[in-house]
């Protein structure tokens, strides 16, 4: 054998492979033509002469019955395309579905030589036409139920809304559909969508009218947006739709649990009480209309996320079928409600509302969370970032007099803005357990004489308060750590209303097995007088129950005195004579120490182990033994019949009604005293001892 030079294996090699490239252009320049014959000569021919096939197949596929009034087949730079006009198709049953098309145009593609199946490069549609109608009443979710897995998913219901979720099913996992949307580009123009629902008793119809809907496929994803316009009740509603579907590029296209992706709703006119009660929110929303955006999220073929931003107006908010209706001029909010089986989860973000009664009023976030169980919402979460109490009392304002324990929060007037508060409970929201509500307030202030106890006390108020709480159904605690504050006790104190330029406290109060206060930290100061005190309060099976105070008066003015001693401490002319006898002086380091029932305060009786005491080092005193409490034409106080003594600087004790002075010197008419003690074992009594 004779072996051929290199350059002619290698020409040999090159005209080798240029014959197998022309004999594969050959081969498919041979296809392409004979494709285009059989399309052209048998194809066309046969769609256009006896539709009837074509009718048959899609009319079983779809499982109702099609019609088709004329098909027309053209080219267009090499593109096979069909015009079909006249399209009618109706299937019967519970759903009944009437669609009419006046022409679609379908473009072939020549990549289904490689799928070997019909696919198109675009599909245009004119003048669609789809009636949907229900047969039977729809069964309505829970009552006061808000949008759950349950209610929007579950598909033995004849929920509205579950009906779109076994329509999108229907779509998603019929083959003709399914093929359908897996074309490249569909255009559709001019188009009109109409639901009525006779299981109502006063049937109406909404109507989608399309201006342009397109979608785009991609490898495993799909783009589509609408341009169309909702009429409900003669109202019209603007409505932009985009959305972005996509799937894993091997999954199963027949399953609707293989898609996922996010569909966004932008609603420039709208009226959103009937959505609200779509998704079973219709309870607390039953007026208001404005601009809306809608985005909802699926995945596995299951929605997981509701959002949407709302600008409504003229809002009518309803907490409860008994409460009078919550107005507002404007709502504004970011809504997110998420999505998991039984689980509810709802985020509002930006809320802003407007009211000619409280104004302009923001909250930043509020979250919800709970589990449903039946028609029952169980283990309640509740958290708001901050909110003003003037527009919470508003609305607590709103709630039946049944609903006994907000109602009366709403007697409070609570105005401040209370930070971070979060709630949480087990059970049933109507009967819950083990609740914790935790967070902080600033600017407090409530009204006082909200109520009345048993004992006949109001109870008391309290002005700008700064600090935080958590309260459980056991016990509550309370820290307060505010500047130029006040506590007000309506029949306690002579001045009801004690003022406070520092006021620093720390309190637990325990609800069982008996109501008992504990104090660890007491702080305050004012005008000049500063405690220091630390107690506890017990009920104790006693009309008053029984308090326990120790501590010190780091510094106090005698002429203060009148100011922090209840009322119940020997009544009105004991109060007369702390405010007319003690004139002068300033008490440095006092102890304190109270103990006892205070149905028998100030324990003047001797009880056993019952002291009420305050003593300590004092300077520049002065006391008007036996005041008058009157004053001349010049404003100046009318002495009594006994000596004012003055400048007094040694140790004075408070013991029950009595005063004990032990003082290193004193003056008395200009005349200076030594070594002087005074006793006044009653400062309650009239006359002189």
């Amino acid at each position: 054998m004779t072996n051929l030079p290199a350059t002619n294996r290698t020409l040999s090699k090159s005209s080798l492979a240029i014959r197998l490239t022309s004999g594969f252009v050959a081969l498919i320049v041979l296809v392409f033509v004979t494709t285009c014959a059989i399309i052209q000569f048998w194809a066309f021919p046969k769609l256009e002469k006896d539709p009837s096939a074509l009718q048959s197949y899609l009319s079983e596929k779809l499982e109702g019955q099609l019609s088709i009034g004329k098909i027309e087949t053209f080219w267009s730079f090499l593109t096979p395309c069909v015009r079909a006009t006249d399209i009618n198709f109706e299937r019967a049953g519970d759903i009944a579905v009437t669609v009419g098309l006046e022409s679609v145009t379908v473009s072939g593609s020549w990549i289904s030589l490689l799928t070997f199946t019909p696919v198109t490069s675009l599909i245009d549609a004119r003048g669609l036409t789809v009636d949907v109608s229900r047969a039977r009443p729809a069964a309505r979710p829970p009552k006061g139920a808000l949008a759950t897995p349950r209610t929007l998913l579950a598909t033995e219901t004849d929920d509205p809304v579950n009906v779109v979720d076994r329509a999108i099913r229907e779509i998603f996992e019929n083959p003709i559909s399914v093929h359908f949307l897996n074309q490249r580009h569909i255009v559709v123009h001019d188009s009109r969508v109409s639901y009525t629902d006779f299981g109502l008793r006063d049937p109406k119809s909404v109507d989608l009218f399309i201006k342009t809907l397109k979608t785009d496929k991609y490898i495993v994803a799909w783009d589509m947006a609408v341009d169309a316009s909702i009429v409900s009740e003669n109202i019209v509603s603007p409505i932009l739709i985009d959305a972005r579907v996509k799937k894993p590029f091997l999954a199963h296209e027949g399953r609707v649990e293989s898609y996922a992706g996010v569909i966004n709703a932008d609603f420039s006119k709208i009226d959103f009480a009937p959505i609200a009660r779509k998704i079973a929110l219709g309870r607390w929303i039953q007026q208001g209309a404005g601009e809306t955006r809608v985005s909802t999220t699926f995945e596995a073929g299951r929605i997981t996320k509701l959002s949407g931003d709302i600008a409504l107006e003229d809002v009518e908010l309803h907490l409860s079928r008994r409460s009078l209706p919550v107005e507002l001029d404007t709502l504004a909010a970011h809504v997110e409600q998420r999505l998991d089986e039984d689980a509810l989860a709802i985020e509002i973000t930006n809320l802003v509302a407007q009211s000619p009664l409280f104004g302009v009023q923001s909250i930043p976030k509020i979250k919800l969370s709970g589990l449903w169980e039946g028609d029952n919402l169980r283990s309640l979460g509740l958290g708001i970032e901050s909110i003003d109490l003037q527009c919470l009392d508003f609305v607590l304002d709103r709630i039946p007099e049944k609903e006994a324990l907000l109602k009366s929060l709403s007697r409070l007037n609570a105005q401040g803005v209370v930070k971070d508060f979060n709630y949480r409970s087990a059970g049933k929201i109507s009967a819950p357990h083990d609740f914790e509500a935790k967070g902080s307030f600033e600017r407090l202030s409530v009204r006082e004489g909200a109520w009345v106890t048993d004992a006949g006390f109001a109870s008391p108020g309290a002005e700008n308060l700064t600090g935080t709480f958590n309260v459980t159904e056991h016990h509550a605690e309370i820290e307060l750590r505010s500047q130029n504050a006040a506590l007000i006790f309506p029949d306690i104190f002579r001045r009801e209303k004690l003022d406070f330029e520092t006021l620093n406290l720390a309190t637990k109060i325990t609800f069982a097995p008996e109501l008992a206060i504990e104090v660890t930290r007491l702080q305050a100061e004012n005008e000049g007088d500063a405690i220091d005190l630390h107690g506890s309060w017990k009920q104790a099976d006693t009309p008053l129950g029984i308090l326990s105070i120790e501590g010190s008066v780091i510094k106090g003015h005698a002429n203060h005195v009148w100011r922090y001693i209840p009322l119940v401490a020997g009544g009105l002319a004991t109060n007369d004579w702390l405010m007319h006898g003690l004139r002068d002086g300033l008490g440095q380091n006092l102890k304190v120490s109270v103990y006892g029932d205070l149905t028998r305060f100030p324990f003047e009786d001797g009880m056993p182990n019952e002291h009420f005491l305050i003593e300590g080092d004092f300077t520049k005193g002065a006391i008007d033994y036996v005041p008058t409490g009157k004053m001349n034409e010049a404003g100046e106080v009318i002495p009594g019949p006994w000596p004012l003594l003055t400048d007094i600087d040694g140790h004075i004790r408070f013991s029950g009604m009595s005063i004990a002075i032990t003082a290193d010197t004193a003056k008395t008419f200009g005349a200076t005293l030594t070594d002087l003690k005074a006793d006044i074992p009653d400062y309650a009594i009239d006359d002189v001892p």
